[in-house]
């Protein structure tokens, strides 16, 4: 794998990789002969989590040497299981390796534009100093946008983001996205037991709380880095940090299925 790739988020799905089309999907049914949800009709113990939620199944193109994702990245995209596995051990959504944590909590890098920073719910895993430096010097849609560096506590585990059917006779049909105002994906939290046995979830959504934010200046200061030094790659932290530019960052809103 050539340097700059290591610089592309882990979660990024990448060309290439391909998801079980919705034909594969079916009611499931209780003993009584009612539909309690949707499964695989070739269902494997790992579609489901450790909720019962359903998640899509995408194919994963991994270098056997390294265990990195190959192929050209698809960085409006996210793969489902890799988003899941980063999300849910908190780890750095680029690297895959530890991400920044004090006292103060787990890192995070987040767009600008919420109203309030406490109780953020995001789709977006922490990332590691390294990464949290690439990402405010080079990524467009945190130049367009703006961003928020912050740190969480207690990031709790709310919900997926994902596709809901409904059972339609003995068949299931799609419902219409559930989005934002401004076109975002809604997240459906765990709470709603209507809902979730209908999901296809596609990303794992945790809400910060104990929220503080941070000056990615002081954050280094603090940590004795040099913030020109990590962008070339000098003397870095991050064990699959190679290259001095992110190049791009992924969306909160994309789905993890083609």
């Amino acid at each position: 794998m050539s340097g700059p790739d290591w610089a592309v988020p882990y979660i990024t799905k990448r060309d290439g990789e391909q998801g079980v089309p919705e034909s594969m999907l079916s009611l499931r049914y209780n003993r009584a002969g009612r539909p309690i949800g949707i499964r695989y009709t070739h269902e494997l113990a790992r579609n489901r989590d450790d909720r019962d939620v359903l998640w899509a199944r995408v194919s994963q193109d991994l270098s056997p040497r390294t265990m990195r994702p190959v192929g050209k990245p698809l960085f409006a995209l996210m793969h489902p299981a890799r988003q899941r596995e980063t999300m849910a051990a908190l780890r750095c959504q680029v690297c895959h390796g530890q991400p920044s944590r004090n006292k103060l909590g787990y890192l995070f890098l987040e767009m600008a534009g919420h109203a309030e920073v406490e109780g953020i719910v995001t789709a977006q895993p922490p990332v590691c100093l390294d990464h949290a430096v690439a990402g405010i010097n080079d990524c467009r849609r945190l130049h367009e946008r703006g961003y928020v560096l912050l740190r969480s506590k207690v990031p709790r585990l709310h919900g997926v983001i994902g596709q809901v059917f409904r059972a339609v006779g003995h068949q299931i049909e799609a419902l219409p996205p559930l989005l934002h105002d401004d076109g975002s994906d809604y997240p459906i939290p765990y709470t709603r037991g209507d809902l979730m046995p209908y999901v296809l979830a596609s990303q794992l959504v945790r809400r910060l709380t104990g929220v503080t934010l941070v000056d990615i200046d002081a954050e280094l200061e603090a940590a004795g880095r040099d913030r020109l030094a990590i962008r070339r790659g000098a003397g870095t932290r991050c064990p699959a940090h190679r290259a001095p530019s992110l190049r791009a960052c992924t969306s909160r809103t994309a789905s993890g299925s083609p």
